[in-house]
């Protein structure tokens, strides 16, 4: 028997409770409620690639003698059987590129897709349509002013991306790296 879960008010505490499902049989997060629908949904994207289909990432790859990835393919598995998959590589010349596949279309994210001027949106029966948003900066110009601003403000955290779900992207990357055989060391290495 399945039961269905809700979070009212996505944070710290419904952070917990969230991953803690993943320990019930049969229980799922299916809704999630907020003030803010931004936050709502990113709280709902985050936990999505942890919880998934009960399986979390799968991960498969290289890594350098020095411990470093040079390459990796990963699947991340989301409720209803979707599903992203990704790939990297330093040994591989590859385009740079990134797209992301929908039932209505697909959105083109051309070179240098981690910082993006454009996007091409093609939705099935109409012509490509070209989104422009030049940089400002050298692409970290949106994250400095998100930061200054919070930390003007007095706010501990960004209500765009809280604590919570950059806790969940590491989860994520964690999980990956231990799949891949990779160490992962934060600060001096005599802390290891």
């Amino acid at each position: 028997m399945t039961v269905r879960w809700g979070v009212a008010g996505p944070g710290p505490v419904a952070d917990k409770v969230v991953r803690d499902l993943a320990y019930v049989p049969g229980a799922v997060l299916t809704a999630v409620g907020s003030r803010s629908a931004g936050r709502a949904e990113a709280f709902a994207a985050a936990h999505a690639a942890l919880a998934g289909d009960g399986q979390g990432p799968a991960a498969h790859g290289a890594v350098h003698p020095s411990g470093a990835d040079v390459e990796e393919s990963v699947l991340l598995r989301y409720p209803g059987g979707r599903s992203a998959l990704l790939f990297a590589s330093l040994r591989s010349p590859a385009p740079g590129e990134a797209r992301v596949l929908g039932t209505g279309g697909w959105i083109g994210v051309p070179p240098r897709f981690h910082y993006p001027s454009r996007i091409v949106l093609h939705r099935h029966g109409h012509d490509p349509e070209i989104i422009d948003a030049p940089l400002t900066g050298a692409g970290y110009a949106h994250e400095l002013a998100e930061v200054t601003e919070r930390v003007a403000g007095g706010h501990t955290e960004s209500e765009i991306m809280p604590l919570a779900d950059t806790v969940a992207v590491q989860d994520v990357l964690g999980e990956i790296a231990g799949q891949l055989g990779m160490r992962v060391i934060e600060g001096p290495a005599g802390l290891a």
